[in-house]
């Protein structure tokens, strides 16, 4: 606010700011774009484990036994970003991406075929 008054003073003194304004837009959008780019590229993990949690949702239920990579269990929660899974050798955290880089079996425990 303070810049644009200063601006609009010096435009009603006579000098042409056509330049600084153009300059100071730039800077600003630059800044803008930067700042857009890091969120984005900080928020890449949150981001995949969030899709994989969806597509565990939609693909399995609690009480399916899941092998994962080398782990292997129940599941037993599924989060918004993370799949707890209790094995034998007790409850494993997995970020949920791990499930949209890695095959992944699910198959429930009481199935009679």
């Amino acid at each position: 606010m303070v810049f644009t008054t200063l601006i609009i003073g010096v435009e009603k003194i006579g000098i042409n700011v056509d330049f600084l304004t153009n300059v100071l837009i730039l800077v600003i959008g630059v800044l803008a774009a930067g700042g857009a780019l890091a969120f984005g590229l900080g928020a890449k993990t949150l981001i995949e484990n969030i899709i994989g949690a969806q597509y565990v949702k939609k693909h399995s239920q609690i009480g399916e036994l899941m092998p994962i990579g080398e782990f292997s269990g129940c599941i037993v929660d599924i989060t918004q970003t993370s799949i707890v899974l209790d094995g034998p050798s007790g409850r494993v955290v997995i970020p949920a991406k791990k499930f949209q880089e890695l095959i992944s079996q699910f198959s429930s425990e009481d199935r009679s075929d």
